[in-house]
């Protein structure tokens, strides 16, 4: 009983001493792909030849609406994609994954990929300084439904400037595709 009283008066203290855990550090704006008037809050997009981009409430992981890439017929050179890009305090010397649900509709050829590109600039152009995707390592295609991919950047280097995300539909591929819920985490 007595070991039982000294217990019960120092298990408070064990439980207050636990460490917090760190809070998420999302850097991504509207993730979610619900904000915005004509087209979403904080993305672009680049659509070529045979491929077309939408923001759409046909589809939803969650809520309402989600990103669409679509094309009926192939072309060999050209991509689309929908991309934000994060210039804010870059996490030097740590990790980032970004995570995005994904729906595939008859996706054929090298199909889809996610792609986080790390710059020197601002913003990105010509090559870039760090890169990760599920490119060559994922296959994602075919029909599935609401499905999560997660790439990781691992060890930023102290010159990058940005972060951008890519969602892409890639060369030589037809179907539709559609996002949600996106994150970019530090780890």
């Amino acid at each position: 009983m007595k070991y039982f009283l000294t217990f019960c008066l120092f298990l408070p203290l064990l439980i207050g001493c636990q460490d917090d855990p760190e809070p998420v550090i999302q850097l991504l704006v509207n993730g979610d792909m619900e904000t915005g008037a004509a087209s979403p809050n904080s993305w672009w997009n680049r659509e070529q030849t045979v491929y077309s981009t939408e923001w759409t409430t046909e589809e939803a992981s969650k809520g309402s609406k989600s990103l669409k890439i679509s094309a009926s017929q192939t072309d060999p050179i050209n991509f689309a994609f929908w991309a934000q890009t994060f210039s804010g305090s870059i996490p030097v010397e740590k990790n980032v994954v970004l995570s995005v649900s994904v729906k595939g509709k008859d996706l054929t050829g090298q199909g889809v990929s996610i792609v986080i590109r790390g710059d020197a600039e601002s913003s990105p152009g010509g090559p870039a300084e760090q890169g990760s995707t599920t490119q060559g390592t994922t296959n994602i295609t075919g029909t599935f439904d609401w499905t999560t991919y997660t790439v990781r950047l691992t060890g930023i280097e102290r010159d990058i400037k940005s972060l951008t995300i890519y969602l892409i539909l890639l060369p030589n591929s037809t179907g539709e595709v559609y996002f949600d819920e996106a994150s970019l985490i530090v780890e």
